[in-house]
């Protein structure tokens, strides 16, 4: 009997003329240390948005299948040297999840995060930026709570070749500070063979 690899790292690089060169990286490691557990990081950089990630995960949290997760992420958004809608962003975040199967391919999960964001603006950003600072002030901390529902019928989450996978997912800003905002999204992906290879 041979063990199949648990890891796995992904590389890539582009160009372009409003982001100069862009380089990700990231991390995957589905069995830690022998645990189980998964941990992942993700890396993305360019002149204008940065992303940095660490993500672990414990799925048999339970010992009926109920898993736990905990994210940290940094992003960046430096717009001052495009030609429009000037400015610059720091959040800061970090959170911890939970997932619940529901069924053979169903689950549904909820969480809790907190992010801090810092808004920087130059002379020729956009007025509504300027409304918004004006409003709420240039930092800003959130206090967010998600719930999500899923459902996965693929034959194979890494060889697909038939199947669907559905997704909807709410977040909302508690009551806690001063913002208020919801963002609701749903996924669905159909596959289908179109040959026998």
């Amino acid at each position: 009997m041979k063990e199949k690899s648990t890891g796995s790292f992904t590389v890539g690089a582009g160009i372009s003329s409003g982001e100069g060169l862009v380089l990700s990286a990231g991390i995957t490691q589905a069995n830690l240390f022998g645990s189980g557990n998964h941990l992942s990081t993700q890396i993305n950089t360019s002149k204008i948005n940065q992303v940095y990630s660490l993500s672990y995960t414990n799925p048999y949290y339970t010992d009926d299948g109920m898993s736990r997760g905990f994210d940290i992420y940094q992003r960046n958004t430096d717009t001052t040297s495009s030609t429009t809608s000037q400015y610059s962003s720091h959040t800061l975040g970090g959170g911890v999840r939970f997932g619940v199967p529901i069924g053979e391919d169903e689950n549904i999960s909820y969480g809790l995060s907190a992010e801090r964001s810092q808004l920087g603006l130059s002379v020729t950003s956009p007025q509504r930026f300027r409304d918004y600072v004006n409003t709420y002030g240039a930092t800003n901390t959130n206090m967010l709570g998600t719930v999500g529902w899923g459902r996965d019928t693929r034959d194979s989450a890494i060889y697909t070749t038939q199947g669907t996978v559905q997704r909807a997912y709410a977040e909302v800003a508690l009551p806690v500070f001063d913002q208020r905002y919801y963002k609701l999204n749903y996924e669905h992906q159909w596959f289908y063979p179109v040959s026998a290879d």
